[in-house]
């Protein structure tokens, strides 16, 4: 999705512009309806704004309409202002900010620090006998997908992205995968596809990239648990790809039994997904 050009620029300053009243804390922004076409080509922005209705999304919530008329307030109270402020910078400029991490002085603390998935990837196939190349070869294919080329707004800003959340010594995946996530639950609320599809890039690319120490692996259940609670399914089916891919690590972890057992839908998906001999040893 391409920046604005002068044209879109000048129908930006010159169409109607839309109050939204956003967060618990309703902060007011005033945005274009014009930047919000440009994002919503099928008009799905344009029917809840333009129609004297109530409407709630599966997800996040859509807008509730307070007046139909040219100067419409529009009211997102559930949606977290800092994810709406990104979907903003997605209308006007085709991309949008990643939380930076940050740096953790005592990286002693970091103990069972792992590498991440991308790197481990690096060994070849055939030195990982029977059931470690069937992890390998999901972990190669989890990679492709991930890698595969999209439309980038901003190559230099992807870069930068993947180069920060490679870093050994910071902590905040948190704030990272949730950027991404949450993100996606609002464009898919309004079929916003090639914002999904760059929020679902740059989740993979956090997967594949962040190092496995033991602060980001517990930001990685607290991600699982918010996905699980908000029925998120294709951000959960990815979620499943990894943990099957990465179970040889993550099963170290109480957090992962606890997940496998504690909710059985995910549970038993992940146990069909094992190769035969982990499958019916797990099962026992």
């Amino acid at each position: 999705m391409a920046s604005l050009t002068a044209t879109h620029m000048q129908r930006v300053f010159t169409s109607r512009h839309i109050k939204f009243i956003v967060g618990n804390k309703g902060t007011c922004y005033t945005i274009s309806e014009a930047a919000l076409d440009r994002i919503c080509p099928d008009g799905s922005f344009a029917y809840y704004l333009d129609f004297h209705k109530r409407h709630r999304g599966h997800h996040t919530g859509m807008p509730q309409i307070e007046s139909p008329k040219l100067s419409d307030t529009v009211t997102w109270d559930v949606v977290d202002e800092d994810v709406f402020v990104r979907l903003m910078e997605y209308a006007y400029r085709g991309d949008y900010s990643v939380p930076a991490l940050q740096k953790l002085d005592d990286k002693a603390s970091l103990n069972h620090e792992m590498h991440c998935l991308d790197s481990r990837l690096a060994i070849r196939g055939d030195q990982c006998p029977n059931i470690a190349s069937f992890f390998f070869e999901l972990g190669k294919q989890f990679q492709e997908e991930a890698m595969k080329p999209f439309s980038h707004p901003n190559q230099s800003a992807s870069v930068a992205f993947i180069d920060d959340i490679k870093q050994t010594d910071r902590v905040g995946h948190n704030e990272v995968f949730l950027c991404h996530i949450k993100l996606y639950q609002l464009a898919e609320d309004f079929r916003i596809r090639s914002l999904e599809n760059l929020c679902e890039e740059r989740l993979m690319k956090s997967l594949l990239f962040f190092p496995h120490h033991e602060v980001a692996i517990d930001d990685l259940f607290k991600v699982v648990a918010f996905v699980r609670e908000q029925n998120m399914e294709h951000i959960r089916g990815i979620l499943l790809d990894f943990f099957v891919i990465e179970f040889p690590n993550l099963r170290t972890y109480p957090e992962f039994s606890e997940l496998i057992m504690g909710d059985a839908r995910f549970g038993l998906e992940f146990i069909e997904r094992l190769p035969g001999g982990l499958h019916s040893q797990w099962q026992a």
